[in-house]
């Protein structure tokens, strides 16, 4: 369940944005700061605490699926998310892209990228938009495996949303879609 976090950090106002500063107790931000207002930075440091409790969990339970779709290809957690992030991005994915998208460096996204061709999961193509660059795609196979594991997940994890109703449900994918977009 999640909850419980407790976050002991040192942290200063900044507008309407918390700055984490380091140490064990939370300062007082500064001289025109209230304590009201450092309560409130203390109870957003531990709201964010909670959901990212959450968010291990979900992770965890995610992970546990991540071999599914391939067979007895065993892909790593890189390699699955490259292949949704090549399966939902609204613009082309290119090397550079999903590198940024992954955190990773652009070496890395080329072994792994390597890996996804040699195993027939992903393709090349021009980049509809620049035809210098490479764009990767989902081989047709590979396309039709990611959104059969889609479908199979989402019905295996439909008894964890039957508390929340569609509102709640839609607000849930709303608010946790805000939180990816940021840069």
């Amino acid at each position: 369940m999640c909850g419980s976090w407790s976050v002991p950090v040192q942290a200063r106002a900044v507008g309407d944005r918390v700055r984490v500063v380091s140490g064990e107790v939370l300062e007082a931000a500064a001289a025109d700061r209230t304590v009201a207002r450092a309560d409130a930075v203390q109870a957003r440091l531990e709201q964010v605490g909670r959901a990212l409790e959450c968010l291990v969990v979900w992770a965890r339970l995610l992970d546990s699926h991540r071999g599914f779709p391939f067979g007895d290809l065993h892909l790593t957690r890189a390699q699955l998310e490259a292949l949704f992030y090549i399966a939902h991005s609204a613009r082309p994915a290119t090397p550079t892209v999903l590198a940024k998208a992954l955190g990773v460096t652009g070496g890395a996204v080329t072994q792994l990228v390597a890996g996804l061709i040699a195993a027939g999961l992903v393709v090349q193509e021009r980049d509809p938009t620049d035809g210098r660059r490479r764009a990767l795609v989902l081989s047709p196979d590979s396309g039709a495996r990611v959104a059969g594991f889609e479908r199979d997940l989402s019905l295996s994890m439909t008894n964890r949303f039957s508390p929340l109703t569609d509102d709640e449900l839609e607000t849930m994918v709303r608010l946790l879609s805000k939180t990816t977009e940021m840069t």
